[in-house]
């Protein structure tokens, strides 16, 4: 019989809380700007990036987007956002699982509650992006049925950090 899950899932009606998310952003960040380095792109400061997040929040809440957390008994473990882009397309954004929470299915559960709430605000394609050398973010969007693509309008990534084009993957899937 299958293990129940060790986290929670729960969408967000208002923006998390500053002080128990930042951490959260840290942690995503010493993981992703290493990994930026790592194929020749920018030295970024995270406190940057991190204040950009808090500055464009709202973009990704009700009613038009979501915040998803997921929590284990410690705390939060996982997050990963809805960003709305027009002509019933949104992208993923966010997307983060803990060391202690890899492995779990978390990651795949983030990306399919985004979905789901996707398809219930009407969305019909769905864009993401990842970096050339996260090698398991790109085997979890295959395996949900996105497909490659070429930059999307509207994507967060690019619009902070047009000079990363070369760097990213894009997928895309319709819903």
């Amino acid at each position: 019989m299958p293990q129940p899950n060790p986290w929670t899932l729960e969408i967000l009606d208002a923006s998390p809380n500053v002080a128990e998310f930042t951490p959260v952003l840290d942690a995503y960040y010493a993981l992703q700007i290493p990994r930026l380095k790592a194929i020749g792109g920018p030295d970024v400061d995270p406190q940057e990036v991190i204040a950009d997040f808090w500055a464009h929040i709202d973009e990704c809440m009700p009613p038009t987007g979501c915040f998803v957390l997921a929590r284990d008994d410690t705390g939060i473990v996982g997050c990963g956002a809805l960003h709305p882009l027009g002509d019933g397309a949104a992208e993923l954004k966010r997307l983060y699982v803990e060391p202690r929470a890899r492995g779990t299915g978390l990651g795949r559960a983030l990306v399919q509650e985004r979905i789901a709430v996707a398809r219930q605000l009407g969305y019909t394609r769905l864009y993401c992006d990842t970096l050339k050398n996260s090698v398991e973010m790109q085997g979890l969007y295959k395996t949900l049925g996105f497909e490659l693509c070429g930059p999307y309008p509207g994507d967060g990534t690019l619009a902070v950090f047009p000079e990363l084009a070369d760097k990213i993957l894009f997928y895309t899937r319709s819903i």
